[in-house]
């Protein structure tokens, strides 16, 4: 189906990878250019009357402080930090100022924006393939982290994402944005959980437990050592208590 035979359109594309030689060109292009040309296409319909665009946490925050909700919004990445997040967080702010005719023509648009920020999505992928979010998990269970660290993860599943986007569709009066989170476990629970639900798989779920403020600056310390993508993550959210509302 083309654009302009569309009256709902969903953007839900964007580059999701951690570890990047050129995060301008690898990330921060195709997130921009991707959701502006798909907002150009829509402006030229006549039939187009809202697009749900599938943003991120990423773009409310890189590193938790206070409680979050649909006003905070990531002031702290760039190419250097956190490049992913700083690639939602201008893609999602270009598209509010498309839609509101900032720093362009003062047209009226035919079309209203509904952004949906999901945190880390977890559930089945089609032909199974693995990527970053559920990739937390084989992580986990297969070794690649070795202690259980001052980690918190708001998880969300993937059928309820796309049950969200749904309802931005159909409801009349939705608008804004939308946290689409369940809820917050710690790394130590989500550990615990797996080895008490998967004991046969989780063999090397770590056990061992850094999740203390002695921890959190050794930990810190040796994510200096690994991929930029990584050492960033942990950096910023190593001992950061995940407070939000989805009250909206």
């Amino acid at each position: 189906m083309l654009v302009a035979d569309a009256e709902i359109v969903f953007h839900t594309a964007s580059p999701y990878v951690i570890k990047v030689e050129d995060p301008q060109k690898q990330l921060v292009d195709p997130a921009l250019n991707g959701t502006l040309n798909v907002l150009r296409a829509c402006e030229k319909s006549h039939n187009v009357k809202r697009v749900v665009l599938t943003s991120s946490v990423a773009a409310i925050t890189d590193s938790p402080s206070g409680v979050l909700n649909e006003n905070v919004w990531n002031k702290k990445s760039s190419l250097t930090r956190n490049p992913y997040y700083y690639s939602k967080t201008l893609a999602e702010a270009e598209a509010w100022k498309f839609v509101q005719g900032v720093g362009q023509s003062s047209t009226k648009k035919n079309f209203d924006l509904v952004v949906m920020n999901p945190w880390v999505i977890m559930g089945p992928a089609f032909d199974n393939a693995l990527n970053e979010s559920n990739k937390i998990l084989v992580d986990i269970m297969t070794g690649g982290y070795p202690v259980v660290m001052g980690l918190e993860f708001a998880i969300v599943d993937v059928r309820d994402v796309a049950r969200a986007h749904i309802l931005a569709a159909e409801t009349p009066d939705a608008s804004g944005r939308f946290l689409v989170v369940e809820h917050v476990i710690t790394m130590k629970n989500l550990c615990e959980f797996l080895i008490n639900n998967y004991p046969l798989e989780s063999e090397k779920v770590p056990t061992g437990n850094l999740d203390c403020g002695i921890g959190n600056v050794l930990m810190k310390g040796a994510a200096k050592f690994q991929d930029a993508g990584v050492s960033d993550f942990l950096s910023t959210n190593l001992g950061k208590k995940l407070k939000l509302t989805t009250q909206r």
